[in-house]
């Protein structure tokens, strides 16, 4: 079974581990109105991407208005669509 998701502009995208150093599982979660999705994924991975979005984000313009973190802890409960 196939499932794909749509989110042209989500509200929230970030990433977040539960469980003790260590034993740590890693996710992404993806957050745009009413719909949560979380992916699990390895620790290498979250730090790839980390790492694409900070030079994707140098290469913009500061924005005029400021912009806040927000609430940027995965939204419980935390159950992965997708590995």
């Amino acid at each position: 079974m196939s499932t794909s998701f749509d989110l042209p502009s989500p509200d929230v995208f970030t990433a977040g581990t539960v469980g003790p150093p260590g034993q740590r599982t890693f996710f992404l979660q993806v957050r745009e109105d009413e719909l949560t999705v979380t992916l699990r994924c390895e620790k290498q991975q979250v730090a790839a991407l980390a790492e694409y979005f900070g030079g994707l984000l140098d290469d913009l313009e500061p924005a005029p208005f400021g912009v806040t973190g927000g609430d940027l802890a995965l939204t419980e409960p935390v159950s992965p669509i997708w590995t």
